[in-house]
């Protein structure tokens, strides 16, 4: 049979897209400034052109350019770089630019829109400027402290660009389009054609929804063997035929499946021993428990978050709960309530005191260390500077499951009009008294 290879042209792209990202975020280094010099000295590289003469290599790069369009965002700290019209700086994957055309926002900063000599938003400003669908994206980027604007990679809730978040702009290609994926996966009795996508994601839904449990693991199998021969042909210039991928996928899914019936340990990074908790209990005696949580009201464009504190009765001490304007993804809000929390621990000095959310990327992200310059990754990084200040106080976060935080979950819920509130054990309703009841049970 005809050896069918995967299509090379991606190994030869993997260098360029990094070297693109590189001309972007750091435009004063020594390879930048000769290809500006050269290629683009009154542009930016997203603006660039061929060029008169072009080398192999600048030729490369530039092909990389339109990935790089659709992934880059501009991350906003004081907003004197970041231009309100015509740069991607809203925490919108869709469409990440300014929609509002005014000649009031021409030529300015978004520095503009702050207000004065503070790192806040000048809410009256922005919903005089804008739609609404400008003001909803606006209130929700998180502004911080001693954040300088920068360039992120919106595809990452870290923001950190890597190869491989490049190449998931061509996982359909790779999986579905090529001449060797088709003929892997019409030896197992399936059209790519037959269901029209834009992307692997909306194929892989579409037709995992329609098929049975076999035909969902040999499907799930066989894209992991394609992805190894594509990996496999670019690092170890290997090519694999078509029957022997398709044999290949069969085979380790017979094995996985021998696998699932020997006991074995499932490892979740960044996660502690008592990490997990599917029931509420208190907390040891002289210590506090706080629980957070955060909903997001689409409908409305409203978020809220909150965070409830208990002694080790199971009594609430206080809980507060704020309401705000704006789109904002979950893990952003559930980060913006774990750093209340956290402030309110710092500002009244307590010790002792165990952190609970349900929310496991914030929590993974915050202990990890990786530099995360994305607007989720500067709540990261204040929870972070937040647990240092607190940390000899015998401040703890935790992970625990949802259903070990129903009373943040019923604060956040409830708050849907109110900007901001507290409340102690005499002032919360008769359904939140209820879930408290129902904790200690």
């Amino acid at each position: 049979m005809e050896a069918w290879v995967l299509d090379t042209c991606m190994s030869s792209m993997l260098p360029y897209w990094e070297q693109g990202w590189h001309l972007v975020t750091n435009p004063n280094g020594l390879v930048a400034r000769i290809f500006k010099a050269k290629y683009f000295p009154n542009d930016s590289f997203l603006s660039a052109k061929l060029g008169a003469s072009p080398s192999f290599v600048w030729r490369s790069v530039l092909a990389a350019q339109h990935i790089l369009r659709q992934g880059l965002g501009r991350r906003v700290g004081d907003g004197n770089s970041v231009q309100i019209l015509n740069e991607p700086w809203l925490p919108s994957i869709d469409n990440p630019y300014v929609s509002t055309e005014s000649t009031d926002i021409e030529g300015h900063t978004v520095s503009m829109l702050m207000a004065p000599n503070e790192r806040k938003w000048d809410e009256d400003l922005v919903k005089h400027l804008f739609t609404q669908r400008d003001v909803n994206l606006i209130l929700a980027t998180p502004l911080s402290d001693n954040i300088e604007d920068s360039w992120y990679w919106r595809k990452e809730k870290s923001g950190n660009f890597s190869v491989k978040t490049a190449e998931a702009e061509s996982t359909s290609h790779v999986l579905l389009d090529c001449s060797f994926a088709r003929c892997c996966w019409e030896i197992v009795e399936v059209s790519t054609d037959d269901t029209p996508h834009t992307s692997f994601t909306e194929w892989a839904l579409n037709v995992f929804d329609k098929w049975d449990a076999t035909k969902r693991q040999i499907g799930a199998m066989l894209c992991w063997t394609i992805w190894n021969c594509r990996n496999n042909l670019i690092w170890n210039q290997k090519s694999t035929e078509v029957q022997e991928a398709v044999y290949s996928a069969r085979m380790v899914l017979s094995q996985w499946k021998e696998a699932q019936d020997r006991f074995f340990d499932k490892s979740w990074g960044l996660l502690n021993p008592d990490d997990g908790d599917e029931l509420w209990s208190p907390p040891n005696e002289n210590k506090t428990k706080i629980n957070t949580d955060a909903a997001v009201f689409e409908a409305s464009n409203r978020y809220s978050f909150a965070f409830a504190a208990r002694n080790h009765k199971g009594e609430l001490i206080e809980a507060r709960s704020s309401c705000k304007e704006g789109c904002i993804t979950p893990e952003c809000a559930e980060a913006m309530g774990i750093r209340e929390a956290l402030s309110w621990i710092k500002d009244e000095q307590l010790k002792d005191v165990v952190v609970e959310t349900d929310c496991l990327v914030a929590v993974q992200a915050i202990r990890g260390r990786e530099a995360m310059s994305s607007y989720f990754g500067i709540l990261i990084q204040d929870c972070r500077n937040l647990l240092k200040e607190v940390k000899n106080k015998g401040v703890y976060l935790k992970f625990v499951k949802r259903s070990a935080n129903n009373l943040a979950h019923a604060f956040a819920s409830c708050s849907y009009s109110v900007a901001d509130r507290i409340w102690r054990t005499n002032e919360v309703s008769q359904d939140i008294i209820h879930v408290l009841e129902q904790d200690l049970k």
